[in-house]
């Protein structure tokens, strides 16, 4: 701004400055900063100080800490207030001379400054849960003391109602008005305080009741922004079986924003967009179930809990530590609700000692408050508390990333068996005291075990331990209780007890409630055969064909004979000599028979960790069933899959049995693992609070998963524990291969030693994972698309994917309509070399699929793509005797075909070989077993496409040609090409020559056509043989390695619309 300083001659002269004035009646103070150029200081002058220059009054420059600016800034204390009204003031400038300058308002005169003070008398007001009184309903009052900086005080007040009415009832801070009440449509309430003498008013209008059931959600946000041009906040409510929608707010209170939610269970939700409105639910509460038979509840930002009284609510919503937090060994930061008033101090206190040479920094405009300057030995279990001299009740400080330097590195956390003794060992750094407790059986309360075990710590690394004597305990039920110093949100402190699994347990009880103190490395735990069952053989891991199930799903239907009693269970799945037979008696194999005879190498199984979502006791429940991207217990089976699940050492060797019996038949065992979130944070949050999970610089849990929250694998003790993790399975269950959910959450230097870990295990253990992430994390070196290069990892092709039927919109894609489109073609051309020019370095790095569990199955995706108007039911009608004589059988194999005829690994859903269908149903992760269950009389219905799907597996594995290893091989040995060099023909070729890659084949072609155009002819395209004849091996209709025809040079048949062909010489 622009203000003039008069100097000693009575000249004004304009100066560059720029200043605020912070006005605070309640704590009878002002706040000044200015930045004056060119001055050495200043004085304030003004009615307050009698117009006087007084060092009291001096400012001096400074940073500010809320930008880092030098600027003149001082606090100034009325003690006794100031009178209400006008105020004048000015300033006294000191120049580089010492000459003195009083600056105005106006260039030609002089002109003081000036605000108004109004003294802070904190009135009586009266609150509401609601602005109008509904006849039958109660209203809830509450009279607050009032003040100007949003810290209310709840007064006991004496309540009156006029008019007077035997149906108006006003009692205990709630008012109603009956029913009968017909002939008043207006009342006055009143409150008054006999201690403060203070007294309020207030009137509301009588509504009809509509006698609609449902609850007044209010929702409250300190900052009052609830819409902006590109969000707003809105709830999402949803009934017992999970099924909700949107509600809008449609209006407001004295707190915040009310929406009226019939169902039980609400969220609050931050709902954005972009420039192309693409909606996104950036931030939410956590999910609260609504009591029955209320009438108010109310969510307040940034809290967790769900409140139903406003007395509460007032507490609540006055100023706070929102949060505060340690990362750093010397560094405490400290996020506030409201802006401290001028004055406020706040102080840090260690074990109830404050800590006098602390450095504190308040950033009062960004609601902060830093300390440094700490004591060297902090300890992580110390009861770390920040206070204030005002309103801002103690508060602990979280220990978050500042555990990061108590690190633990053996191997033996969980629990460890000698010959007499067992070990236990739990990181708790922030737990006073650890007790294991016993328990008899898997219902025990847990407050009540039949023996608690005190456990030691070694305070430099966190661990807590204890041994005990195996033959009293083998095989009882375990948990862990916590003991921690707390502060509630009143500001009391008390001691805080939780419960929690063992984050290590291999063998856990029903429904994954408790630990079990079993050995899973005895005899008894294996099955017969375990120790002698070896990995079946494999290379290179570009020879892997893997073949993608759901335990339950693979075997659950009566038309795959399995065994009732095994059906959708481990050792359902591998149940040898189950078929089909059709009505004319003949058979068709099922089960792991089937997967033999297709010829697949690896089974990637959907996750059979234990996770949530699957209530064990009820398993009768078609219903009960999900896909289990839920994590409960990440270190032992889950018991849905057994048998028995009341049994915990069961569902291990049905586990293990299951493993080997893919082993003795030549198939590996991909295990899908997600270590990205977890289905509930409480259990390692009662271990470590808030070390496990990312959260922003408040606390909150982010959601870069989309599930509500994100495991901070770059933490040392989060990566270790998942290394831990998956060296139990690659060694105690002999998995083959690793594929890892949402692996962009997955910090690169964690993967990079997962690898690394796979490798010293076995390095034919294949690593694969989704390159991308579920909503916005704070994780800034995930393991994204590219990252794989050259880290012998490698990551779903969803580009190549997209190219070759589509987005997941459904859209399509070069095989299923869109075929002229160059681009398309080129991402052919580039897909089937193993996309080394564009995302790999080696061809094992991609994982090349068209479909998986997630979106629509391929079938589905191709029909709707297309069709797009075809409702659920209707999918895979009318297809034809001769299934190849549909366009849509063909696009699907021709999808096939090319994943199955490129470079890279290739990747399947189950039940694509027999045209799969959910009808329609996109995201069936908690769908029933109608859609999700393999139908196995598909295969006897599309044998011939089972066939066709057996003979390109059997081709690409008995023919290293398409199995290279390395971009020089693939760069020397084989060129793809469009048709007559046209990008938009919609036909590619692939020329493989001078034996690819040690292939017994000195040259082969295969064509993939994606037009529409029947009769193909591709004779004047494509090279000669030098034998003058080409055996065709692939056609339309059939695929495999022996001569379907022998034909010459330039007599090679036109090909069948949408299909491939394959030739060799």
């Amino acid at each position: 701004m622009t203000m003039w300083a008069k100097n000693s001659l009575g000249q004004y002269l304009e100066i560059k400055a720029e200043y605020t004035i912070k006005i605070s009646p309640e704590s009878n103070s002002i706040r000044i900063k200015a930045n004056f150029e060119g001055f050495l200081c200043a004085y304030v002058i003004g009615d307050f100080n009698d117009w006087k220059k007084d060092e009291n009054y001096k400012l001096v420059w400074k940073p500010d800490p809320n930008d880092g600016r030098l600027k003149m800034i001082k606090d100034f204390l009325f003690i006794e207030g100031m009178p209400d009204g006008v105020v004048e003031y000015s300033f006294l400038l000191v120049d580089m001379d010492g000459n003195e300058l009083t600056t105005s308002a106006q260039k030609d005169r002089l002109e003081h400054f000036k605000f108004i003070w109004h003294q802070f008398d904190g009135g009586l007001q009266i609150k509401s849960s609601e602005n109008v009184v509904t006849r039958g309903i109660s209203l809830d009052l509450v009279a607050i003391k009032s003040s100007i900086h949003d810290c209310n005080e709840v007064v006991d007040v004496k309540w009156s109602v006029f008019p007077k009415h035997a149906g108006i009832i006003l009692n205990n801070d709630s008012l109603l008005v009956a029913d009968g009440v017909d002939d008043i449509d207006e009342i006055l309430v009143e409150a008054y305080s006999q201690v403060d003498d203070l007294s309020a008013s207030r009137r509301y209008q009588i509504v009809e009741n509509n006698h609609v059931p449902g609850t007044m959600v209010h929702f409250i946000k300190l900052n009052k922004h609830y819409s902006g041009n590109d969000f707003i906040w809105n709830l999402w409510a949803y009934d017992s079986a999970g099924v909700g929608h949107e509600e809008n707010f449609t209006a407001e209170d004295d707190f915040g924003k009310v929406a009226f939610v019939q169902d039980r269970h609400v969220i609050a939700r931050k709902k954005t967009w972009g420039s192309d409105w693409h909606n996104d639910w950036s931030k939410q509460t956590l999910s609260f179930e609504i009591p029955a038979n209320l009438r108010n509840c109310y969510i307040i930002s940034g809290d967790d809990k769900l409140y139903t009284d406003l007395r509460t609510v007032v507490a609540k919503t006055n100023p706070r530590v929102d949060y505060a937090v340690m990362d750093e060994r010397n560094k405490i930061s400290a996020y506030l609700s409201h802006e401290p008033l001028i004055g406020t101090e706040f102080y840090l206190y260690i074990n109830a000692e404050r800590q006098n040479n602390v450095n504190t920094l308040i950033k009062d405009e960004k609601r902060q408050v830093v300390f440094t300057n700490l004591p060297d030995n902090i300890k992580p279990n110390d009861l770390v508390e920040i206070r204030s001299n005002t309103r801002f009740l103690p508060y602990k400080v979280q220990m978050r990333n500042y555990l990061n330097s108590f690190v633990y590195n053996a191997n033996d956390l969980g629990i460890t068996f000698n010959d007499e003794t067992i070990s236990a060992k739990l990181w708790a750094p922030t737990a006073l005291r650890v007790e294991l407790l016993v328990y008899d059986a898997w219902n025990d309360a847990v407050d009540n075990p039949h023996s608690a075990l005190i456990m030691h710590v070694d305070e430099s690394s966190g661990v807590h331990s204890l041994t005990m004597f195996r033959k009293h305990h083998e095989n009882k039920y375990y948990l862990y209780r916590l003991y921690f110093n707390e502060i509630d949100r009143d500001g009391e402190q008390y001691t805080k007890i939780t419960y929690a699994v063992d984050p290590y347990a291999t063998v856990i009880g029903l429904n994954g409630d408790k630990g079990v103190l079993a050995d899973i490395c005895t005899s008894a735990m294996y099955p017969k055969g375990w120790e002698s069952t070896p990995r079946p053989l494999q290379v290179n891991k570009e020879d892997a064909v893997i073949y993608e199930l759901h335990l339950r799903d693979f075997t659950i239907h009566e038309s795959g004979g399995i065994s009732r009693s095994t059906r959708g269970k481990y050792v359902g799945a591998v149940e040898a000599g189950s078929f089909y037979q059709d009505t004319e008696g003949n058979k068709f194999t099922t089960g792991i028979d089937s997967l033999v005879e297709l010829g697949i190498t690896h089974v990637h199984i959907l996750p059979f960790f234990d996770f949530a979502t699957v209530d064990e006791t009820r398993l009768d429940d078609p219903h009960n069933r999900n896909w289990g991207y839920d994590p409960k217990n990440y270190n032992a089976p889950d018991g849905s899959y057994s048998v028995n699940p009341y049994d915990p050492i069961l569902r291990i060797i049905e586990t293990r049995t299951m493993i080997m019996e893919f082993h003795k038949r030549g198939i590996r065992v991909v295990m899908d693992m997600v270590y990205n979130h977890m289905s509930d944070t409480s259990n390692l949050d009662n271990i470590v609070p808030g070390y496990y999970f990312r959260s922003d610089s408040l606390g909150r849990f982010t959601n870069g998963s989309g599930c509500g929250n994100e495991l901070a694998t770059e933490r040392p003790m989060v990566g270790k524990f998942i290394l831990d993790s998956i060296r139990h399975w690659l060694i105690h269950y002999q998995i083959d291969g690793l594929r890892l959910d949402l692996m962009e959450l997955m910090d690169l230097n964690t993967m990079k030693l997962i690898v690394n870990l796979a490798g010293e295990i076995d390095p034919s253990i294949i690593v694969y994972g989704e390159p991308w992430r579920g909503g916005d994390t704070p994780l800034v070196n995930g393991t994204h698309r590219g990252a794989q290069r050259d880290q012998e990892f490698a990551i779903f092709n969803d580009a190549f994917r997209d190219v070759l039927r589509g987005n997941n919109s459904p859209a399509r894609g070069f095989v299923n309509g869109d075929q002229h489109n160059s681009l398309l073609g080129w991402g052919v051309i580039e897909g089937v070399k193993g996309s080394i020019n564009t995302l790999t370095s080696k061809p094992r790095e991609t994982i090349n699929y068209v479909d998986a569990h997630d979106n629509y199955t391929l079938w589905d995706h191709i029909e709707k793509s297309q069709y797009p108007e075809t409702l659920v039911g209707e999918y895979r009608r009318n297809i034809p005797d001769n299934p190849f004589d549909s366009e849509l059988v063909r696009q699907n194999m021709l999808a096939l075909g090319i994943i199955l005829t490129s470079q890279g690994v290739p990747f399947m859903q189950g039940g694509v070989e027999i045209l799969r269908t959910k009808n329609g149903d996109h995201n069936s992760y908690r769908s029933g077993d109608d859609v999700n269950a393999f139908h196995w009389q598909d295969k006897a219905k599309f044998k011939p496409v089972f066939d066709y799907v057996r003979g390109l597996i059997e081709l690409r594995r008995k023919h290293p040609a398409f199995r290279m290893t390395n971009r020089h091989d693939i760069d020397e040995s084989m060129t793809v090409n469009a048709l007559h060099n046209n990008e938009k023909s919609g036909v590619i070729y692939t020329l493989y020559r001078n034996h690819a890659n040690g292939d017994a084949w000195k040259t082969i072609i295969v064509i993939y056509n994606a037009t529409a155009i029947d009769n193909y002819n591709v004779n004047d395209s494509l090279p000669a043989s030098e034998s003058g004849v080409w055996n065709i091996v692939v056609n339309h209709e059939r695929a495999g390695i022996d001569s379907l025809a022998v034909v010459e040079n330039g007599h090679i048949p036109p090909l069948k619309s949408h299909s491939m062909m394959v030739l060799y010489a």
